[in-house]
């Protein structure tokens, strides 16, 4: 059955699930993980379109762009590797910042 045969409607079906593509695309794309786009999919569900709809995980890829758009994305906390500086910039860094302190007057 193709895209125009499909019954088209207002709301999610209820059997809807999104395809593993398009799930790991929203996971890979927007940094979230299985339960954000458990989430988005019952926000959606409790939503009546304007519009009648029948492919519904394209519908669903507009609905993960949106929330993004509106940053109601929950995202996953990856934690931020600590900026490492070799011994050299260290110490180049160090220079700069005492240059700089210099330059506005302050004494250190």
């Amino acid at each position: 059955m193709n895209d125009r045969n499909k019954r088209r409607s207002y709301f999610v079906p209820e059997k809807y699930q999104p395809s593993e593509v398009v799930r790991n695309w929203a996971m890979d794309e927007f940094n979230i993980d299985e339960k954000e786009v458990g989430r988005q999919l019952l926000l959606m569900r409790d939503h009546e379109f304007r519009r009648a709809y029948s492919d519904w995980d394209r519908v669903f890829r507009n609905w993960i762009r949106k929330a993004d758009e509106i940053q109601s994305l929950k995202r996953e906390r990856k934690p931020r590797q600590p900026d490492i500086l070799s011994e050299t910039d260290r110490k180049a860094e160090h220079e700069k910042w005492l240059a700089d302190m210099k330059r506005l007057g302050v004494k250190v």
